[in-house]
């Protein structure tokens, strides 16, 4: 019995025998046969604590046919200790299956244990930090439903956000500095430049290696191969009036588009008086484009409610086509990274129209 469950729970490692002269439990691997102690010390944790809890179950319930399948209660403090998060995934599941008539109680640190909880098996303990009392605080859903990283930003486990420690220190110091981005000194514009240069390569750079991607087949008369692409995500551009909020259409619109070419004049006379745009009008547009591109950014496709905030992105620049401004069907929702540092102002076609 303990043989058949080692080898259903260690991977790539099968239970061979036991030397008792040398009083050793030897295992099979794809290194040759290989004794318990010389194994790593996930592998020894668990073949030892799978190897005591069936030689208990055994003892304690010895007048059974089918000892596994007694009733009891089983507690276990820190059930993931050691163990690789491939195994971790698979804890309570092996054990349901070895024990199935047991209630299982276990502590852990790992959200990759905590996923395996249905709704109402998942707990914390929460000291008071006033009273330095313990309360037992339930976790309200279904953890098994939710992604690790979800799971981790619950208030189970409290962490504010998935990011590195060095991503989530950068993003915070660039939002420091585009606060103030009109009243920096040349010192700091020089900093806010390597906030942005180190920002781009701590996170833009490598996103694309995480999009999801598709198969495609490409055939021709003499051979055919098969490709990986990036699939982009479908744009639903919804021009209905429950959509498009009054202020963007009509003489709302139009309103606008004079104010524009008021301030456009008074500069055109005075430099002094460059063209001022209210960021308030087109934000109000943002929760529409996020609807319409299903939640990520246009550019680079990242889910904007995991890795970075959304944007009201101008495709053609403001500082360019300042008419456009104001115009709905100039936005995009875009996270900030694209829009703020990565594209900006960009917009490479030969000659400005």
């Amino acid at each position: 019995m303990i043989k058949n469950t080692l080898n259903g729970f260690l991977p790539g490692t099968r239970f061979s025998s036991i030397d008792k002269l040398k009083k050793l439990v030897l295992f099979e691997t794809a290194d040759g046969i290989v004794p318990l102690e010389q194994l790593s010390d996930g592998y020894q944790n668990m073949a030892a604590w799978i190897g005591d809890l069936l030689y208990r179950v055994n003892q304690t319930f010895r007048d059974y046919k089918k000892p596994l399948e007694a009733r009891g209660l089983l507690l276990i403090d820190e059930i993931d200790l050691h163990l690789h998060p491939k195994w971790q995934r698979k804890l309570l599941e092996f054990i349901s299956n070895k024990l199935p008539n047991f209630q299982v109680i276990a502590a852990t640190h790992s959200p990759l244990t905590a996923q395996q909880a249905d709704e109402g098996e998942l707990y914390a303990l929460k000291r008071d930090t006033k009273t330095c009392k313990i309360s037992i605080i339930p976790f309200i859903g279904l953890p098994k439903a939710l992604l690790v990283n979800q799971l981790l930003m619950t208030p189970i486990f409290g962490l504010e956000t998935d990011e590195s420690l060095e991503v989530e220190k950068t993003k915070k110091a660039y939002d420091e500095f585009k606060s103030q981005e009109d009243n920096l000194t040349e010192n700091q514009q020089e900093e806010f430049k390597v906030v942005k240069k180190d920002l781009n390569k701590l996170y833009h750079s490598e996103i694309s290696r995480f999009l999801p991607t598709k198969k495609l087949i490409c055939c021709n008369e003499s051979k055919s191969s098969s490709i990986f692409v990036n699939p982009m995500i479908p744009l639903s551009r919804i021009r209905t009036a429950k959509a498009v909020k009054a202020a963007f259409r009509g003489a709302g619109k139009k309103l606008k588009d004079k104010e524009l070419m008021v301030a456009e004049r008074l500069f055109l006379n005075d430099a002094t008086k460059p063209v001022t745009f209210k960021s308030t009008f087109w934000k109000s547009s943002k929760d529409q484009l996020k609807i319409e591109s299903s939640g990520k950014c246009a550019y680079c496709e990242a889910d904007t409610d995991v890795v970075a905030q959304g944007d009201v992105e101008h495709y053609r620049p403001k500082s360019i086509y300042w008419w456009l401004a104001y115009t709905y069907d100039n936005y995009l929702f875009a996270c900030q990274i694209c829009n703020q540092i990565y594209k900006s102002d960009t917009f490479p076609i030969s000659g400005i129209v």
